[in-house]
C-alpha cells in the first residue's frame, strides 16, 4: 500500500514538472513542404517582403511557421499540418505597451525570480484573428503576450517563456529546454 501511494506521488510531481518545460525544434524548410492551404493564405496576402517557412516540433506536435516583416515589424504566422491558422505574433517593444501592464507583469514574476531581463516580447492573436487580417490590428483586449525572459534566481539565470494576458496578469511560465551542442558557449 506504501509503495503504491509513494509510486502515485512520485508520478503525480513527475508530470507536473514535465509541464512547466517548453521544448521545440524549430528548422528551416522549403516552401514545397508546407501544406498547400497555407502557402496559399500566405500568397494570397500579397506580401511585399520575403516568406521564410519554418518547421517546428515540440510537445506539443508539429505545426509550420510563415516569418516576414510587414509594416516594419516581424510577423509570424503559425500553422497545423493540415494548413489551418492557429495564430499571428507580432514583435513588440516594452515601451509600446502600457505602464500599467509592465508594473502587473513584474508583480507576477516577482515571486519566481530576483530579477529579469526581457528578451522579447510578442502579442498573440488567436481569438481576434480575423479581426487582424481585415484591419492590420486586432482588438488588444483579447490578444496575450508570449514574453522571453532571462530569470535569474541568485547568479544562476535561465531562460523562460511566459504567456501574460493584457493585463499584465501570467498564465503561464515555462522553462526554455535548449538544445545541447558540442560547442563550448562563452
Amino acid at each position: 500500500m506504501f509503495r503504491t501511494i509513494l509510486l502515485s506521488i512520485l508520478m503525480f510531481t513527475t508530470s507536473l514538472l514535465f509541464a512547466q518545460v517548453k521544448w521545440e525544434r524549430e528548422y528551416r524548410i522549403h516552401p514545397r513542404s508546407v501544406p498547400e492551404k497555407a502557402t496559399r493564405f500566405i500568397d494570397s496576402a500579397n506580401l511585399e517582403s520575403r516568406v521564410k517557412w519554418y518547421a517546428e516540433e515540440s510537445h506539443d506536435g508539429k505545426t509550420y511557421e510563415a516569418k516576414f516583416k510587414f509594416r516594419n515589424r516581424k510577423h509570424s504566422v503559425e500553422f497545423s499540418e493540415s494548413g489551418h491558422v492557429l495564430d499571428i505574433e507580432v514583435e513588440l517593444k516594452l515601451s509600446e505597451l502600457p505602464e500599467s501592464w509592465a508594473i502587473s507583469f513584474d508583480k507576477a514574476l516577482s515571486g519566481h525570480f530576483t530579477r529579469i531581463r526581457i528578451v522579447k516580447i510578442q502579442i498573440q492573436y488567436t481569438d481576434s484573428l480575423m479581426e487582424y487580417l481585415r484591419n492590420g490590428s486586432g482588438s488588444t483586449s483579447k490578444a496575450n503576450y508570449e514574453v522571453v525572459v532571462r530569470g535569474y534566481k541568485g547568479r544562476d539565470f535561465r531562460f523562460y517563456e511566459a504567456t501574460v494576458d493584457s493585463a499584465g496578469a501570467l498564465i503561464s511560465l515555462k522553462e526554455i529546454v535548449t538544445r545541447n551542442t558540442d560547442n563550448l558557449e562563452f
